[in-house]
């Protein structure tokens, strides 16, 4: 009887240590897969919240090419002089 519980209780114990070792390998699964959307998240960052701005006199493109958060600046019109 007491062989029996010994037995039994090393095979619950090893089965314990299976268990916490599928937990550990998930759990660093889950960071992984954390760690890579946000090194993707901010290399598209910038690309995502880049602004775009349209002028229409050589005065107002000059203003919006010296703006700081203007990352592409179109002409909506021809200017001649």
């Amino acid at each position: 009887m007491f062989l029996d519980n010994l037995i039994q209780y090393n095979m619950n114990k090893k089965d314990k240590n299976k268990e916490n070792e599928r937990i550990q390998m998930k759990m660093k699964n889950i960071i992984i897969k954390i760690c890579l959307l946000s090194a993707i998240l901010l290399v598209l960052n910038p690309i995502v919240a880049a602004e775009i701005c349209e002028c229409n006199s050589c005065e107002d493109c000059t203003k919006k090419l010296n703006d700081a958060s203007c990352t592409e600046v179109y002409l909506s019109k021809n200017i001649s002089a």
